[in-house]
């Protein structure tokens, strides 16, 4: 449902079994239970082109991620393949990533890896890429154009990148004297404890993220 430009809203007749989507400006990525990639919609960045080994049944693949023109997908072994619009490098992960357990696409791409780091690379612009060197292990990220956020092991929301000369850390407290949702208030409280939803994490992360835009660029 929703805009139909480039067919983004009408997926393959014969997909099944599907266990994850995600969309990007128009397109639509699916994974299914046995590892399978499916892209339809626009694909004037090539990015519904499936690479072949993607293409096909059990290929070891765990997770797939999707914004704009990029579709980002995570293996069984915990590497990382983008493709689609690269216009800023974010189709060329570090030839080092390993062990990934998370990834989040936009105009820059942020992974987390089994120990909690965070990399980052595409667009730079800002500083978005540029991740802290004191960041503390990281259970969540989320990307706006221009900032990285991510929730860190000890329940700490934290952003970098446009208008921030530094880093930049909310309290539990603080998130929940400034009105932020329900929603992103019980994603904090999953950080505390040490079973995180995934999910809900990063939409507490998005609800944050919309809030600091609002506030720096004086919208209500």
């Amino acid at each position: 449902m929703g805009k139909n430009n480039a067919g983004q809203c009408n997926p393959p007749a014969d997909l099944e079994n599907v266990v994850q989507v995600c969309c990007g400006t128009s397109h639509t990525a699916a994974l299914t239970a046995d590892g399978q990639v499916v892209c339809w919609g626009d694909n004037n960045y090539y990015q519904c082109d499936v690479p072949e080994r993607f293409a096909q049944k059990n290929p070891g693949v765990v997770h797939v991620a999707g914004s704009y023109d990029t579709v980002s997908i995570i293996t069984s072994d915990g590497c990382v393949v983008c493709w689609g619009n690269n216009d800023a490098g974010q189709c060329n992960p570090p030839a080092d990533l390993t062990n990934v357990v998370s990834i989040y696409v936009g105009y820059h791409i942020a992974a987390v890896t089994t120990d909690g780091r965070v990399v980052c690379w595409g667009d730079n612009e800002y500083g978005q890429c540029n991740v802290p060197s004191d960041l503390l292990p990281v259970v969540s990220v989320h990307c706006s154009d221009y900032r990285t956020y991510a929730i860190t092991s000890d329940g700490m929301v934290t952003y970098w990148g446009f208008g921030q000369s530094s880093l930049r850390s909310y309290s539990d407290k603080q998130l929940l004297s400034s009105g932020l949702s329900p929603a992103g208030r019980g994603s904090l409280a999953l950080a505390h404890k040490e079973s995180i939803n995934h999910y809900n994490c990063l939409l507490g992360c998005s609800v944050l993220a919309q809030k600091i835009n609002r506030q720096q660029f004086g919208v209500t």
